[in-house]
C-alpha cells in the first residue's frame, strides 16, 4: 500500500464512519452527553468535508473546465440542491434531516470550485454578501438558520483563494506556513467564540459572536480540508498520480 492510498483509505474511511456513527445516533448513545452533543451537533461539517474532499479530489480532475465539464458540475450542484429540499422537507428523522444545510452549502460551492483561476472579480460578491446578510438581517429566524451556509461562502472562498491557491491550481506554490497559521487561526476563532458566547447576546459585537459560534461545522471542514489536501499533500496535481490533469488546471 502507497502512503497515498493509505492517506486516502484513512481520512476517507474517518469521515464517512463518523457521519454513520452520528446519523445512526450510536455516538449519542455510547459517549456522555456533553461529548456526544458536541460531536452530533457537527454533523453538517462532516457532511460538507466528505462531499467536498470527493469532489475536488476524484470529479474536478476529471470533468475538466469546458462546457461538458460545467455540464458537469450543474448536475451535481442541482443533485444536491434537490437532496437539501428533500431533507429539509421530506420525513426523515432529524439526524438526516439537519444535513440539509450541507447540501444547501454544496451546489455554490461545487460551482465555486468550476471556476476559471483567478476566479474573475465579480463572484468575491458571493462572501461579501453572505457577510452582509447576518448585519442587516440581524435577529431574524432564518438568517440564523442558515448561519452555516452563509459562512461557507465566506470560509472557503477565503481558504481557496487567498489562502492557499495551490490547492485548486497545481502550478503554483504551497504556502503551508501561511496555511499553519489561517488553520490555528481557525482553531482559537472557534474556541474563543464558544468561549465569549452569551446566552442572551445584545449588542453587534455580541450578536457577532453568538452568530460565529454557530457555525463550527465550517470550521472544522475548512480545517480538515487544508489538513487533508495541504499539509499531507493530497491535493490533485501534488503528485504524479493523475497526469491526465496536467494542463487542465483552472
Amino acid at each position: 500500500m502507497t502512503r497515498p492510498l493509505v492517506t486516502r483509505t484513512v481520512f476517507y474511511g474517518a469521515v464517512v464512519l463518523l457521519l454513520v456513527l452520528v446519523v445512526t445516533g450510536v455516538v449519542t448513545a455510547a459517549l456522555p452527553a456533553g461529548v456526544s452533543g458536541q460531536i452530533s451537533h457537527n454533523s453538517e461539517g462532516y457532511a460538507i468535508l466528505l462531499l467536498l474532499a470527493l469532489w475536488i479530489e476524484f470529479a474536478r480532475p476529471r470533468i475538466g473546465h469546458d462546457a461538458r465539464g460545467w455540464t458537469v458540475a450543474v448536475a451535481a450542484a442541482l443533485s444536491s440542491l434537490a437532496l437539501a429540499l428533500f431533507m429539509l422537507l421530506g420525513p426523515l428523522p432529524p439526524s438526516l434531516a439537519t444535513l440539509n444545510e450541507a447540501f444547501f452549502a454544496l451546489p455554490v460551492l461545487i460551482l465555486w470550485t468550476q471556476l476559471p483561476r483567478p476566479v474573475p472579480p465579480v463572484v468575491w460578491l458571493l462572501p461579501v454578501v453572505a457577510v452582509l446578510i447576518p448585519v442587516v438581517g440581524d435577529g431574524s429566524d432564518a438568517v440564523i438558520r442558515a448561519a452555516e451556509v452563509l459562512m461557507a461562502f465566506v470560509f472557503f472562498p477565503v481558504a481557496f483563494e487567498v489562502v492557499d491557491r495551490s490547492l485548486l491550481r497545481p502550478g503554483l506554490p504551497v504556502r503551508k506556513p501561511l496555511v499553519v497559521a489561517w488553520m490555528v487561526s481557525i482553531v482559537v476563532l472557534a474556541v474563543s467564540m464558544h468561549a465569549f458566547r452569551d446566552a442572551s447576546p445584545t449588542g453587534f459585537v455580541q450578536g457577532a459572536v453568538d452568530y460565529l459560534s454557530r457555525v463550527n461545522e465550517v470550521f472544522i471542514a475548512v480545517f480538515f480540508i487544508h489538513l487533508y489536501f495541504t499539509i499531507l499533500g493530497m491535493a490533485p496535481g501534488a503528485r504524479p498520480r493523475e497526469p491526465s490533469y496536467a494542463g487542465r488546471a483552472g
